[in-house]
């Protein structure tokens, strides 16, 4: 049955424009993995391709019923299919999937329209299965893709692209290159990290090359994937329990398990069924090492566990007066254990500075410009709009902390008094990392990222939070522990944004004669939040490029977003009854401009050049010529000035909200079809 999205029913759609899958699910044998093969296949060149039978084949029957429902006869009974196809066995799992393709006067954008229906024949069970394989879940490909569509658009359901995508299907310009779904997908996501590349051969007989995907995070994380807390993929932990060589070789393709070459230091020849005797989950070899769960372990990732930071309050907040922090760092697997940050080896390394931790003080929370904060201290030297910042520890220049407490409480007291023209809220964070040898696989000392926290203490008035814009676990979906600066910043965006204000560029790092000017140009880059995010995740659009650690170039030139960049929520907060959502227009009268250029005086903000936040916001994304027209026209600038505070002085006035507001005639979720997007909440990693 077809329904639109007013729940109507759909009548009178074209055979030219369905197409049908049906597949069975062999159980597995000699210690491999159960697997799906299609009855509906083809063949190109030498090799054979499973694929979807049109509803206007030859042979195939399809009614349209006239009240949105329809019936259809496969071309062949399933037995005749063969011999390329499966071989009828009605004791097996069945699957059948449909896909719907728009034409010029059928628009299809409907996702997951794939309706996979499983079932066994012989008995009609659509819940009761010899053999189930539900591995992994749409969600978990969304947390990251949003949306999968491939092929032109119809395929856009995990449980049918398995139908096709199993281990019958090849390439049919490599017909030794398989299709096969745990193969194909584990080297696209391996890919820069394959020894010897992947590529497949595409409709028109287009090449596409997948050896230089850089993924998200440690390719080790199987359960990025595989979440065997989802009830809908009881399966989801063969990852660990079902290892076989098809499977496994996707990844480590340095390895011919037929003739042992790279497989362990005695290049050990092996075969599926022995597979489990060193890799599964009950195996004692070797104390159990080898076991895929332990094989994968990320040892960086699990020492993080082992540390909390804790803000405990701040006095002397004030104007005029040097802030007091109590904060402690306990471990929250050993009932929180304080750790002693003065004398405890992991916070005491100061070989390259491998432990840190700082105090970042920053103001206010409604736009952070630290003035005053003295991190320019002249014209000419240091990084503009920085925040105060302590190094409590005793080491690298640090004023170590007073304590600890009885409760293993340390405080610290600000060397830099708040200026006293601040007014509104104070921002005061923790970052850093301590730093251990925890990874035998690697050499040396090891930074070990940590949750950063912030709070948020008066200076004048009543305290105002800073504004949240971003869910720090929707980040976490694609990138699972988001740690960046050699893992001192981690997992909180209100940190981030501390130093990444509207007033903030990276003047600092644009030395004369460095490499990073000699490639990115001598002009300075913004680094506020609101636009350096936009523009990463848009690199190869953007071209968005700053200097980093050492004066070295960061380009993002290269960066292909996984995802769609018009699904908002994909990073932003979803909206609640109370909030709206914080990727609408923001007020140009209340958010500071975005400074493009420092000016000769990195100390003030009264010769900065600076674009209008929404032009900042929008162009990230939206980098076409007629989009900045389209910008300029309606009150945005990117000439504009800023006054001494750092506000905009004076210009003309965005007026984005008029159209691109909540309910206008341009509203931003309608536009960037937010609301189409299935999955929204973030995904548990």
């Amino acid at each position: 049955s077809l329904r639109n999205e007013i729940d109507l029913p759909l009548r009178g759609l074209p055979a030219g424009n369905i197409r049908f899958v049906a597949a069975q699910l062999r159980p597995g044998t000699g210690g491999r993995g159960s697997e799906w093969r299609a009855y509906t296949t083809r063949r190109d060149a030498s090799a054979v391709q499973a694929t979807a039978e049109a509803a206007n084949a030859t042979g195939a029957v399809f009614r349209d019923n006239n009240d949105g429902t329809y019936d259809y006869t496969f071309s062949k009974a399933l037995n005749a299919y063969g011999p390329d196809g499966a071989t009828y066995d009605a004791s097996l799992t069945h699957r059948i999937g449909l896909e719907l393709r728009s034409t010029a006067t059928l628009a299809v954008v409907a996702p997951n329209s794939n309706a996979p229906y499983t079932f066994v024949p012989a008995s009609g069970s659509t819940s009761v299965f010899p053999v189930r394989r539900e591995i992994v879940d749409n969600d978990t490909c969304f947390a990251c893709h949003d949306r999968l569509e491939f092929h032109g658009g119809p395929r856009t359901d995990v449980q049918y692209c398995v139908t096709c995508h199993n281990p019958g299907t090849t390439d049919g310009q490599a017909p030794n290159n398989t299709l096969d779904m745990p193969v194909m997908i584990h080297k696209i996501h391996m890919g820069n990290k394959l020894a010897n590349g992947y590529k497949i051969t595409g409709n028109g007989n287009v090449v596409y090359e997948f050896g230089t995907v850089a993924f998200t995070q440690d390719q080790r994380n199987c359960q990025t994937c595989h979440q065997e807390s989802d009830a809908k993929t009881p399966q989801a932990s063969n990852w660990r329990t079902v290892p076989y060589a098809r499977a496994c070789g996707a990844c480590h393709d340095n390895v011919n398990f037929a003739t042992g070459q790279g497989h362990s230091s005695s290049n050990l020849p092996a075969t599926d069924d022995q597979c489990l005797t060193c890799h599964g989950p009950s195996s004692t070899f070797a104390g159990g090492t080898l076991r895929v769960d332990q094989a994968h372990r990320i040892p960086l990732l699990e020492a993080s566990q082992r540390y909390k930071f804790n803000l405990l309050g701040v006095t002397n907040a004030a104007p005029g007066q040097r802030p007091v922090i109590r904060f402690s760092v306990t471990d929250p697997t050993n009932a929180n254990r304080p750790y002693n940050i003065l004398t405890d080896p992991t916070w005491n390394v100061a070989a390259g500075g491998a432990s840190r931790l700082a105090l970042d003080i920053g103001w206010n929370t409604a736009n952070y410009t630290n003035r005053g904060s003295g991190s320019a201290p002249t014209p000419t030297t240091g990084a503009p709009a920085q925040p105060i910042s302590i190094n409590p520890l005793a080491i690298s220049g640090g004023t170590p902390a007073t304590g600890p407490d009885a409760s293993g409480v340390f405080t610290s007291t600000s060397a830099v008094a708040i200026p006293a023209d601040v007014t509104g809220t104070i921002t005061v964070g923790i970052e850093g990392h301590p730093a251990a040898d925890v990874d035998p696989t690697t050499a040396g000392i090891e930074r070990i990222a940590v949750t950063n926290i912030a709070g948020f203490f008066a200076a004048t008035g009543t305290k105002v939070d800073r504004r949240s814009v971003v869910n720090v676990k929707k980040c976490d979906d694609c990138h699972k522990q988001l740690s960046i600066h050699g893992n001192n910043r981690t997992d909180e965006p209100q940190v981030c944004a501390i130093c990444h204000n509207p007033s903030a560029t990276d003047i600092s790092r644009r030395v004369a004669g460095s490499s990073c000017v000699s490639t990115l140009g001598p002009n300075d880059a913004s680094i506020d939040l609101k636009y350096m995010i936009h523009a990463i995740h848009n690199g190869e659009e953007s071209k968005y490029g700053a200097c980093g650690f050492s004066n070295l170039p960061v380009s993002f030139a290269e960066v292909k977003y996984p995802g769609k960049l018009n699904n908002c929520e994909g990073c932003h907060n979803t909206p609640t009854a109370t909030q709206t959502a914080s990727y609408y227009p923001v007020d140009p009268a209340t958010v500071h401009a975005t400074t493009v250029r420092a000016g000769a005086n990195r100390a003030s903000t009264t010769d900065d050049v600076a674009w209008s936040p929404n032009v900042a916001v929008c162009s990230g994304c939206h980098v076409s010529t007629t989009a900045e027209a389209h910008m300029l026209q309606n009150g945005g600038s990117k000439t504009l000035t800023k006054n001494a505070d750092g506000s905009t002085a004076g210009g003309p006035l965005e007026t984005c909200g008029l159209c691109h507001g909540p309910g206008r005639s341009a509203d931003v979720k309608e536009v960037h079809k937010i609301g189409s997007f299935e999955f929204q909440a973030p995904v548990a990693n």
